[in-house]
């Protein structure tokens, strides 16, 4: 993906994936480039959020349950929302 060009004060500076300015009081505030994320809500866990191509999201994935074990889980295992974590020992 190829981030966009950014003019400041007459200067244009090629493809710039983020801006970071200083805030007043102290700190930075960062502005990236998201125009390629493709996240939808479902795929981001309730309580959280992320930008998408400058909008903000907010999660929708349930993790309604956790399974852990050694090996691969049969297709039986859980229901849809479910995360299993396998032990790697």
């Amino acid at each position: 993906m190829a981030h966009p060009n950014i003019t400041l004060l007459g200067a244009t500076y090629q493809t710039v994936p983020a801006v970071v300015l200083p805030k007043q009081g102290g700190g930075t505030a960062t502005f990236m480039d998201t125009s390629d994320a493709t996240a939808t809500s479902s795929v981001i866990n309730s309580g959280s959020s992320a930008y998408v191509n400058g909008v903000l999201v907010n999660g929708s994935q349930v993790i309604q349950a956790y399974y852990t074990g050694s090996s691969n889980p049969s297709s039986s295992l859980g229901n849809n929302g479910d995360l299993y974590l396998k032990v790697v020992s």
